[in-house]
């Protein structure tokens, strides 16, 4: 009777950690941001000014509007990938036994599109390469040619459902950090170099030009952020889905507490040794 008391009431804090859990997974989706219909809004506001520019009787270059989405792209790109390595936002907390995460196959849409956007992106650098310097187009290449290399092994990863270390051995965070390096410094080269193409009127961009780049540039930024909202956390449903079984006596409240440490911390090495 004693053991059925102690066993009711570890129950009963493994309940409330889950109602504490999903109660701030569920504030965290509801911060102001990006909705669905506001996404929609703006993409068709976007065409429409596109149109409008596209129906006046200016003269435009759609060799100067790839330059201008391009460099617009290639900006966006260094300074969103150095702030992310720089703000410590999504630093996990160390952790003494070394964990595994498996990346959710929803992401693939996103990374998908990331590929092809990435695909256009050298496509305009190969339209607008005679106008670089040497120097500044070698840059520029390397840049996006790393950035398409890391989006591919990220969609590899995703798609062969890779376990990837939380915390990596030393050796590969040198090798990461060698990559990261070198991609940051070739994207602020890359820049300065397609701002002297600027600088030194190697294209004449027009208001019109610089209006309908800019406007490319948002809508391909928005096709990427409507491919990333979803209504809810695959993992919130799963930890909802925890909640009520254990309530109803519909799981053992190990293998509950099993799945939980899985969700929250990631696969641990005898995990992955025993799907194998």
């Amino acid at each position: 009777m004693k053991n059925d008391n102690l066993n009711g009431s570890e129950i009963d804090r493994v309940i409330h950690f889950l109602e504490y859990e999903i109660s701030n997974r569920r504030s965290e989706e509801k911060r102001p941001g990006w909705t669905t219909w506001a996404i929609f809004g703006a993409f068709a506001t976007l065409l429409w000014l596109m149109f409008s520019v596209l129906g006046t009787n200016a003269s435009i270059s759609w060799l100067n509007i790839s330059y201008i989405t391009l460099l617009l792209s290639v900006s966006f790109d260094f300074f969103y990938l150095f702030n992310k390595l720089f703000s410590f936002e999504g630093v996990k907390q160390s952790k003494s036994v070394r964990r595994f995460e498996i990346l959710d196959i929803s992401m693939m849409k996103f990374l998908v599109l990331l590929i092809l956007r990435a695909g256009v992106l050298l496509l305009f650098l190969h339209w607008i390469s005679p106008k670089l310097n040497g120097f500044f187009g070698f840059c520029c290449w390397a840049f996006l040619l790393l950035n398409f290399t890391a989006i591919t092994i990220s969609c590899a990863l995703f798609y062969l459902q890779i376990p990837i270390p939380v915390n990596p051995n030393p050796k590969a965070k040198l090798v990461f950090n060698i990559f990261l390096f070198l991609w940051l410094f070739s994207g602020g080269i890359a820049i300065f170099g397609l701002v002297n193409v600027i600088y030194l009127k190697v294209l004449v961009l027009s208001i019109s030009e610089w209006q309908v780049g800019s406007i490319i540039f948002s809508l391909s930024l928005l096709i990427l952020i409507i491919s990333r909202t979803k209504p809810n956390s695959i993992l919130l449903l799963r930890l909802d889905d925890i909640r009520q079984k254990l309530s109803l006596g519909q799981i053992d409240l190990n293998r509950a507490k099993k799945q939980i440490d899985l969700i929250i911390y990631g696969l641990a090495l005898s995990d992955i040794a025993y799907s194998a």
